[in-house]
């Protein structure tokens, strides 16, 4: 159920527009969550997410989002691993 909501309404807010920053992903994640436990319904899920947005430099910008106690690997097309910060 949950993991449905936010999916179904991360998608909506995002065909809006892009979060311009860090601060405004942040300020809409913790949105969907507060509009989640207010419907009441007992369920719960972490959450893992990436926004690929491609620049008009034709670099591409990769925002990711962890919430909960879920893991993150990101890869390159070579199949070699991003070294990360290793923090849980």
């Amino acid at each position: 159920e949950c993991s449905t909501f936010i999916a179904r309404r991360f998608e909506e807010q995002i065909a809006k527009g892009f979060p311009e920053d860090g601060a405004a992903l942040r300020d809409l994640t913790l949105r969907l969550d507060a509009e989640f436990l207010a419907s009441g319904q007992e369920s719960g899920s972490t959450g893992t997410f990436v926004i690929a947005e491609t620049l008009e430099t034709g670099r591409v910008r990769l925002r990711v989002g962890n919430v909960g106690d879920s893991r993150v690997l990101l890869g390159r097309l070579d199949g070699s691993m991003v070294e990360g910060t290793g923090s849980d």
